[in-house]
């Protein structure tokens, strides 16, 4: 198994979400991690980035068509990113997410400690 297939397997498992058919390449199965159906409040559309690089770009267009993506199916887009470099040991993993996402998700987390 290569890399960014494991990287997405432990994605899904991690969050507790389902892979798509064949990495998201089919137009009625989009993204590469989801949540199936609207499952709960914050179901999610994850398109997971992998590089054994030390950068990897972002563009403008594709967040906001991957974000657009998203809200269509009725979802929250996220990129989880994952920096496995060369001839180093361990990795580092990010998210991307929106603004906007992330405030929800923290004052629904603040919402329940009271």
């Amino acid at each position: 198994m290569k890399g960014w297939q494991r990287f997405e397997n432990e994605v899904a498992q991690t969050l507790g979400l389902d892979t798509t058919i064949h990495s998201g390449v089919k137009f009625w199965d989009p993204g590469d991690v989801v949540t199936r159906g609207r499952g709960g409040p914050f179901p999610l559309l994850a398109d997971c980035k992998y590089t054994e690089l030390r950068s990897y770009s972002l563009k403008a267009a594709e967040l906001r068509k991957l974000t657009d993506m998203a809200e269509q199916l009725g979802k929250r887009f996220i990129m989880p990113m994952r920096f496995a470099h060369k001839g180093d040991v361990g990795t580092e993993d990010y998210v991307v997410l929106t603004l906007s996402d992330l405030c929800e998700l923290l004052d629904g987390y603040v919402r329940r400690l009271r």
